[in-house]
């Protein structure tokens, strides 16, 4: 199965693309614009042909749905998922940050629940956000080792904006299907 090396919809028979009229190679050679996450993987994990792509979240699903998709650690997230998936943590995390360290010098027993409350709900979250970044890298066809910039201090909050900007792999990649965009009703 080949696909258009412009909009990565799957190729038809004719000299051109069905999807976006782009003309096919007549001598099967490469796109020479293609790059990085732009050409197409060999290799898609499914065995199943017809597997439906997860469909991208709207702003108000993505939220249950990074809580369903904790332990989903080998499949892809578009960069709509992450992106609202992390103004969800901000619009959640924010107030505390502001009233814990409003009342730092206060001595309070609901400060110390607040905090207690905070803590609880970062470490809830630790393996949902790290499985989250996996299918974001592999939504861009890299291999998932590069997560290891997370740890270094200062460089991690960089490599997560870079990761949660790059653009998805067109089409399939080794990952599975390219999520797609809910229907409109």
């Amino acid at each position: 199965m080949s696909y258009c090396p412009y909009c990565g919809a799957e190729a038809g028979d004719g000299n051109f693309c069905a999807s976006c009229g782009a003309q096919r190679n007549a001598d099967g050679a490469e796109n020479p614009y293609a790059v990085g996450s732009q050409t197409q993987t060999s290799g898609v994990v499914s065995e199943d042909p017809n597997e439906a792509a997860s469909e991208i979240p709207t702003f108000l699903g993505a939220y249950p749905t990074f809580w369903k998709k904790r332990f989903v650690f080998n499949k892809r997230s578009s960069r709509r998922e992450f992106w609202y998936v992390w103004l969800w943590q901000t619009i959640i995390l924010t107030p505390f940050c502001v009233i814990i360290s409003a009342t730092a010098g206060e001595p309070s027993g609901v400060l110390a629940i607040l905090a207690i409350l905070y803590l609880l709900y970062v470490v809830a979250c630790f393996i949902p956000a790290i499985s989250l970044f996996f299918r974001r890298v592999h939504d861009s066809g890299l291999p998932a080792g590069l997560l290891l910039l997370f740890l270094v201090p200062r460089i991690g909050v960089i490599a997560s904006i870079i990761f949660g900007l790059t653009p998805p792999t067109r089409g399939p990649n080794k990952y599975g299907p390219q999520p797609r965009k809910r229907a409109k009703e």
